[in-house]
């Protein structure tokens, strides 16, 4: 009993600081990557990353393969799609890409955050 008080003691000036309470009473994030792009690992590194979410923060997590054929457009549907469920003030969306598009693929990465 004495060691669960000494650990409460000690975690709690450190608990302002990671509070899992959270202004949304809602949150998804979309893990979206190529369909057909499997060599540079984007679908693998989308499965940890929805892991950390799922796992860690209890969020929602959905996936989404970008198809070759009419790619943009079937983006944009699931995309819309998304925006529709989640149209309240009260929603957190968040959207991790992974694959082509950086600057440089072949030499480093590039992130990049929108609200």
């Amino acid at each position: 009993m004495e060691e669960v008080e000494v650990l409460d003691r000690l975690n709690a000036p450190l608990s302002k600081y990671f509070q899992t309470r959270t202004d949304y009473n809602s949150v998804t994030v979309l893990v979206i990557y190529w369909q057909e792009c499997s060599t540079n690992g984007f679908k693998e590194e989308g499965a940890k990353i929805g892991h950390l979410f799922s796992a860690d923060f209890n969020y929602n997590v959905e996936y989404f393969e970008i198809p070759s054929i009419d790619s943009q457009l079937a983006l944009d549907v699931r995309l819309n799609e998304l925006l529709i469920a989640n149209r309240r003030d009260d929603a957190l969306l968040i959207i991790h890409y992974g694959g082509h598009g950086d600057d440089d693929d072949e030499h480093k990465r590039q992130s990049v955050w929108a609200a």
